[in-house]
């Protein structure tokens, strides 16, 4: 089992530029909104707080592809 503070637990996302929790069970605050970034020859996807936070959702292959996720999640607010 994974302890708290084990480095297996953090991985690189798929464009190796942030760390991140896998194993993180924290609840985030409620999302506002959500956005689309370019990043290298993808996108990532982040969601919004109340209090100006970002939380990061995903990272995408295509730009194209976390823009229509963005969409559709902005949908469901």
């Amino acid at each position: 089992m994974k302890k708290k503070n084990d480095p297996r637990r953090i991985r690189y996302s798929l464009h190796g530029d942030i760390k991140i929790d896998t194993r993180s069970n924290a609840q985030a605050a409620p999302a506002t909104g959500y956005a689309a970034i370019a990043v290298h020859t993808g996108g990532r996807v982040f969601s919004t707080h109340k209090d100006g936070s970002a939380s990061w959702v995903c990272d995408t292959v295509m730009l194209s592809t976390a823009q229509a996720m963005v969409a559709e999640l902005v949908a469901t607010l």
